[in-house]
C-alpha cells in the first residue's frame, strides 16, 4: 500500500489542500495520499475502488460530502449510492432502486435520462389508476397528429423534466410533441399548397406539412421525415401513394420520380409501382 511517506510531487504544496494535508494525522495522511496518487497518476488503490467511481472516492476522501457527489438525490439516497459500486451515476443507481420496488419497470424497453422523470414514474406506478393508465396500450385521442405506440414505459427516455404534469399519457404526448417539433424546428407547412395538387391521381397524396412526413415515416418504419428541409427548399416533393392499404412513399426530384419504398425502405408492392407510373405520366407539378 502506497504511504504517505512515498508523497514526494504527489501531495498539494500550497492553499488550503496543502494546509489540510500538513494538520492530517497520519491514518488520514494515508488515506488522502491514495486520493492524490489518483488525481496525479490516475492510479486506482482498492480504497477508490469501492466507490462508485475513483473520482467520485477521491472527491469525498478531499472534502465533499455525499450530496455534493450525487446531485439529485435525497441525503439519504447519497449516503446509499456511495456505499456501492456497481452503479457509476445517481441516475442509474436510483433506476435500479425503482426497477426493485416496481418489478414493471425491470421490463420496460426504455429508461429515463433524468432524475425529475425516474421520480415522475415511481410516483405513476405508486398511484394505481395512473399506474393501470400508463401500463395500458396507448389509442390516440381525437386530434392529435402524432401516431404513438406502446405503453408509457415505452417512452420513458423521450420524456425531460419540462414534459411532467399528474397524467402518464398527457405527459407522454407533451414530450412527443416537443420532440417532433425540436427536429425540424420550422413552420409545419413546408410548402404551400399548389394549383396542381387538385389533379393528382387517386390514391396519391402530396405530403407538404412536416407532420406529415412524420406520420408516414412513423407508419412504415423509414426516416421520410429528414427530407424535410429538401421540401421546403423546393429540392423535391414527397408523395404517399395508397392502393387499397397496400403503402409507399415515392420522391420526385427535378422533375421526374426518383425513390420509390414501402414498409422499412423495402420495394413497393405491384398496385404501387403502377400507380407511381401513373403518376409519373401525368406529371402534374410541370403544370
Amino acid at each position: 500500500m502506497l504511504h504517505f511517506r512515498d508523497m514526494e510531487g504527489l501531495a498539494p504544496t500550497e492553499g488550503r489542500a496543502a494546509k489540510d494535508w500538513e494538520q492530517a494525522p497520519d491514518e488520514r495522511k494515508e488515506i488522502m495520499a491514495q486520493a492524490y496518487l489518483f488525481l496525479k497518476r490516475r492510479i486506482a488503490t482498492p480504497i477508490l475502488q469501492k466507490y462508485p467511481t475513483p473520482e467520485i472516492g477521491v472527491q469525498l476522501i478531499l472534502g465533499a460530502t455525499p450530496k455534493d457527489v450525487s446531485p439529485g438525490l435525497t441525503t439519504q439516497e447519497a449516503n446509499s449510492f456511495i456505499q456501492q459500486n456497481e452503479h457509476e451515476k445517481p441516475i442509474t443507481w436510483l433506476w435500479d432502486q425503482a426497477c426493485k420496488a416496481h418489478p414493471e419497470l425491470a421490463d420496460a424497453p426504455s429508461a429515463p435520462h433524468t432524475i425529475p422523470v425516474v421520480r415522475w414514474i415511481v410516483g405513476v406506478m405508486e398511484s394505481e389508476p395512473r399506474k393501470k393508465s400508463a401500463l395500458r396500450e396507448y389509442r390516440s385521442h381525437d386530434g392529435f397528429r402524432l401516431r404513438i405506440r406502446g405503453t408509457v414505459l415505452t417512452h420513458l427516455d423521450e420524456i425531460s423534466p419540462q414534459d411532467l404534469v399528474k397524467s402518464p399519457w398527457r405527459t407522454v404526448e407533451r414530450a412527443v410533441q416537443r420532440n417532433f417539433e425540436n427536429k425540424w424546428g420550422g413552420e409545419d407547412e413546408l410548402i404551400p399548397e399548389p394549383k396542381w395538387e387538385k389533379h393528382l391521381p387517386e390514391g396519391v397524396t402530396l405530403l407538404r406539412h412536416y407532420s406529415a412526413l412524420h406520420i408516414e415515416g412513423e407508419e412504415l418504419d423509414h426516416c421520410v421525415a429528414v427530407y424535410a428541409k429538401r421540401v421546403h427548399e423546393k429540392q423535391c416533393l414527397i408523395f404517399s401513394l395508397d392502393v387499397g392499404g397496400k403503402r409507399s412513399t415515392l420522391e420526385v426530384r427535378d422533375g421526374k420520380v426518383g425513390q420509390h419504398v414501402t414498409v422499412r425502405n423495402q420495394p413497393p408492392p405491384p398496385e404501387c409501382v403502377q400507380l407511381a407510373k401513373k403518376l409519373d405520366s401525368q406529371r402534374p407539378w410541370n403544370g
